[in-house]
This record gives structure tokens, sequence and C-alpha cells, in this order.
């Protein structure tokens, strides 16, 4: 199952490439971006979202997305761990 939902990130994160100036017409700029980032920075702003979305349904794909989130969660298990 964890193959299907790797796929499924990875053609959505490549529509989200190949889309992106339809998409920014129909969800429309993001003020909050732009006033941070500067005019025209929602486009990035998507394309940087989409490409994270392709790498993480690769990194599902391959089946390690959970050792890399162990990895990228362990230094709040200090916080969390109970004395």
């Amino acid at each position: 199952m964890q193959i299907i939902y790797g796929m499924l990130a990875i053609i959505a994160g490549i529509l989200m490439l190949k889309f992106n100036y339809q998409l920014v017409g129909f969800t429309g700029r993001q003020q909050w971006i732009e006033r941070k980032l500067g005019s025209g920075s929602t486009y990035l702003a998507y394309k940087i979202f989409a490409i994270i979305i392709v790498l993480v349904g690769i990194l599902v794909v391959t089946g390690l997305g959970s050792p890399f989130e162990n990895w990228l969660l362990s230094p709040l298990k200090r916080v969390f761990q109970p004395q």
C-alpha cells in the first residue's frame, strides 16, 4: 500500500510543478507569502512545496520514509520521554 501512496504523492507533486501557473490562478496569490518574500513568490512557494511532496513520495516508495521520520524527529524524543 505504501507504494501506491508514494506514487500518488509523486504524481501530485509533478502535476503541481507542471500546472503551477494554473494552480496559483485557481487558489489566488497568497498575500502573506507575497509580503514576506516579494512579488511573485507564491509561484516559488508552490514549486518548493511540490518538490517536497515528490521527495516524500520517493521516500515512501523506497521504504525510507519511516527511518527518515525517526531521524528527523529524534531530537523531540528527549523532550517528550517520560522520566
